[in-house]
């Protein structure tokens, strides 16, 4: 996958970036920030610089407790070595929210696309259901 396709599925609302201070994508590695249709912060990616190979993307459903992470496949032992020396858990968005993992660089393209635009129709959605046992969940979408 090639920063374009991320730039294109994003509507190209590119709100900032800064080197990526980590090793393990190598040193011309650089991470983008991106804006939803309403303004809000809600994607990064992590990039090549000269070759604009595409390492990483991550998002998050703006006022939800639900994020997304896709990892290329040939560096994902890279980073999860990282990880593991700086004893983080790599799956963790914040505080007690994990990543919901995507395994298909197409099929996160499609999710960010559709949370850019806030419409939410292609996301396995969770929504909290007040008042049932254990704070259930409902997912609306296929996990593919």
């Amino acid at each position: 996958m090639k920063l374009l396709d991320v730039i294109t599925a994003a509507k190209g609302r590119v709100s900032g970036g800064d080197k990526f201070l980590w090793d393990c994508f190598g040193p011309e590695a650089q991470s983008m920030e991106f804006r939803d249709a309403d303004g809000l912060g809600f994607a990064s990616c992590v990039f090549d610089t000269e070759t604009y190979e595409v390492f990483q993307i991550t998002f998050d459903i703006p006022g939800q407790d639900q994020a997304f992470m896709w990892n290329n496949p040939t560096y994902i032992q890279q980073y999860l070595d990282e990880n593991k020396a700086r004893e983080l858990d790599p799956y963790v968005a914040w505080d007690d929210v994990k990543y919901e993992v995507v395994d298909y660089g197409d099929l996160m393209l499609k999710y960010l696309a559709d949370a850019g635009d806030t419409y939410y129709d292609e996301l396995p959605f969770k929504m909290d259901m007040p008042g049932t046992m254990g704070g259930a969940k409902i997912k609306f979408g296929d996990m593919a």
